[in-house]
């Protein structure tokens, strides 16, 4: 028993310790956000709105259903605790494409269909990996201010012009 005991008092310390990396990294995050948030001319998306969340879980759906190799991405048999419908994931995933494309500066600005004075962030994101051999799948993301507002997933046949 007292072997046991020793496992669980090192469990326990462990566990302390990542919490505290956690909270820590929590910290760090938050002060980022206040940074991005305090920026004037936004476009960055950081938080999904919930007609964003719904319409891109549901899309993911819908296309995991499609297609094998999405399946195996967005379900992630093999690590279910990556899965992209878990909704911290998801947002991960769809933060970091954006955020991925806002560093290459591969969007466009247009007025805000929502306010006088302001922008839209259009963001059209090719998925490669996820694209067959006739058709490219493309993720578009509509940010303002902090927030994406839509997000969608369309095909479009690569022997066309969009």
């Amino acid at each position: 028993m007292e072997k046991i005991y020793m496992q669980y008092a090192e469990t326990f310390s462990s566990i302390s310790s990542l919490e505290f990396q956690l909270s820590e990294k929590r910290r760090a995050l938050e002060e980022i956000r206040e940074e991005l948030m305090s920026d004037k001319d936004g476009g960055f998306g950081i938080e999904l709105s919930a007609h964003a969340f719904t319409n891109i879980a549901n899309r993911l759906s819908d296309l995991a259903s499609e297609n094998p190799i999405i399946h195996k991405a967005v379900m992630n048999i093999e690590r279910p605790e990556r899965c992209l419908l878990w909704p911290s994931n998801m947002k991960s995933f769809i933060i970091g494409m954006i955020a991925n494309a806002r560093y290459k500066n591969e969007f466009k600005i247009e007025k805000s269909k929502n306010t006088d004075d302001g922008q839209e962030y259009h963001y059209e994101i090719e998925i490669k990996s996820w694209g067959t051999t006739r058709h490219s799948l493309y993720f578009i993301g509509i940010v303002e201010g902090v927030t994406i507002k839509t997000g969608y997933f369309n095909w479009f046949d690569k022997n066309r012009s969009r």
